[in-house]
């Protein structure tokens, strides 16, 4: 079933079904805006079952309607919540249901958690469902100023942690880290931010890319957002690149920073010839036993690209010339290839040949 919620009967469908889920009973689930773009769009698949109504009654101890019910239940959740990523979906669904008592507490909620966290990764995780909350209040026709307020605050509190929280970590926390901080980037794009305030956002990604204590994941993610946004001049990129690729660095932290770059823009190989020729390089000067223990970061990062993709960037490295010398594909080891594509693969799912 498809909603317009710009329609009243739209969204009166899309108001009860979204109640119904707060209370518990999942009559409808949501499958997002099908082939929209938009905010004022959602799809849903219905499916009744018979102890919805068991459930239906149980809710009766917080009120005899739906919607105070539902208010009910929500302020009774947001009482108990510290977490801000829960708290910014709670109050989504708030808005989703039009629960505007439950809403007022939720924004009270969220501004007084927002104002005692110093924790990057929650208020990273929070940003972006706070700033798709502002988004879908326009669709909702729900004054967002509060929202806008929180938002603004929060993206202030991450501006100063996060040069810090990149310092200490293990790779599996800098991997979690740089995804958030990836999707909260990215959620900055939809949001009008001051001038202040984005300056201070990117002013905390430079000075997490220039501390030599930073873990080098993150400092190749912020690298790659810092390029994306054509920030780099001259031959910065290329001389941060061989700084963190050299073969002064240890094997494992110039992969981190490999994967950290162009885990989300492997296809930048194939127009930067300069990052090409360093990348070549620092592959090249690796010992047999630290390639093996690469290959599976390089399936990562290469995974991405698709076959076109793929093939261009080969060409780019077999007809690449470099010192008077070109590479060329050597025919005579041909009929061993078999063999090496077998242990390739072998070392991918972990079999033995």
């Amino acid at each position: 079933m498809s909603l317009d919620l710009r329609t009243p009967i739209g969204l009166a469908k899309s108001t009860l079904l979204h109640r119904l889920r707060v209370l518990g009973v999942p009559w409808g689930q949501s499958i997002g805006a099908g082939k929209s773009r938009g905010t004022f769009r959602e799809k849903w698949v219905l499916a009744w079952e018979p102890e919805f109504a068991i459930n239906l009654v149980e809710n009766l101890a917080y009120g005899s309607t739906l919607e105070q019910a539902a208010n009910n239940k929500v302020i009774e959740a947001l009482a108990h919540e510290t977490q801000l990523p829960q708290l910014a979906d709670c109050v989504l669904s708030t808005l989703e249901s039009q629960l505007s008592n439950a809403l007022a507490h939720g924004i009270q909620r969220l501004s007084q958690v927002a104002a005692q966290t110093n924790d990057v990764n929650g208020l990273l995780k929070a940003i972006p469902s706070l700033i798709d909350i502002h988004r879908y209040g326009t669709a909702r026709t729900l004054p967002m100023d509060e929202i806008a307020v929180i938002i603004e605050r929060l993206a202030a509190q991450a501006a100063i942690a996060l040069p810090y929280a990149a310092h200490g970590i293990d790779a599996e926390e800098a991997a979690a880290l740089s995804q958030l901080l990836l999707k909260a980037h990215r959620a900055f794009d939809l949001f009008d931010l001051s001038d202040d305030l984005r300056c201070n956002w990117w002013s905390a990604i430079w000075q997490l890319i220039e501390h030599s204590s930073s873990h080098k994941q993150l400092v190749g993610c912020c690298a790659y957002l810092w390029y994306a946004d054509s920030r780099f001049k001259d031959d910065e990129l290329k001389h941060l690149f061989g700084k963190n690729l050299s073969a002064a660095i240890p094997v494992q932290s110039a992969a981190y920073f490999f994967e950290g770059f162009f885990g989300e823009a492997a296809q930048v190989l194939r127009y930067e010839k300069s990052l090409l020729a360093i990348v070549n390089q620092w592959i090249q000067q690796l010992e047999e036993d630290k390639f093996i223990e690469c290959l599976p970061l390089f399936r990562r990062v290469f995974m991405n690209l698709d076959a076109l993709e793929r093939q261009s960037l080969l060409h780019a490295l077999i007809n690449k010339k470099q010192q008077g010398q070109e590479y060329r594909m050597l025919t005579h080891i041909l009929p061993v290839w078999s063999q090496q594509m077998q242990q390739v693969g072998a070392l991918f799912t972990e079999e033995t040949v």
